[in-house]
């Protein structure tokens, strides 16, 4: 359980790394 809940929160924040880079592109662009 400890794993899944480790796992689950690094994709999460995986996406919200993700989310940021497109949203600087969009600004650098």
């Amino acid at each position: 359980m400890i794993i899944g809940n480790i796992a689950a929160t690094l994709a999460l924040l995986e996406v919200i790394n993700v989310s940021r880079l497109s949203v600087e592109y969009v600004y650098v662009f």
